[in-house]
């Protein structure tokens, strides 16, 4: 099956100013259905899994999200939810602004070895990944197309 490439978008849009395409509701279906291939993938692992698009507002808890992006960045992307003692940890008045420093910066790492352990994950069964470099330290952990599907 044929999918509609975010990069593309992303570089259309962002740069080239073009307007959204007239069938942008079967691109945006496409990337649906490529966030619940990636997604039972995941969770075929044993992973906690959501799926996060406008209409499925967000549920917390750990475990990986796939979230569909009608918009910038478009496509499909996936993100780590750590367990809330990680952010209880950071919270935390009564410990040295050092220490604080210290967990944040190992909540950071950890959400990153994870992202990249489950990009590796779906890359390994046959996904198009890539980690696409935003703006400073930040990266896109896009799914590009399902086994079977190719990018346009």
């Amino acid at each position: 099956m044929r999918i509609t490439d975010p990069r593309k978008m992303y570089w259309n849009i962002g740069t080239e100013n073009t307007k959204l395409p007239e069938d942008r509701e079967e691109m945006v279906r496409q990337w649906q259905d490529l966030a619940q291939r990636a997604a039972d993938k995941i969770a075929e692992s044993g992973i906690p899994v959501r799926i996060s698009d406008r209409r499925n507002p967000l549920e917390h808890g750990p475990g990986a999200i796939v979230n569909v992006h009608p918009t910038h960045p478009f496509g499909v992307t996936l993100d780590w939810e750590l367990q809330n003692e990680f952010e209880e940890a950071i919270s935390n008045e009564e410990i040295s602004p050092e220490a604080r420093t210290a967990r944040y910066r190992r909540r950071i790492i950890v959400r990153e070895i994870m992202l990249d352990a489950t990009l590796r994950l779906l890359h390994t069964a046959g996904f198009i990944t890539m980690k696409d470099h935003e703006e400073g330290d930040y990266y896109h952990y896009r799914v590009i197309a399902a086994p079977g599907d190719y990018p346009c």
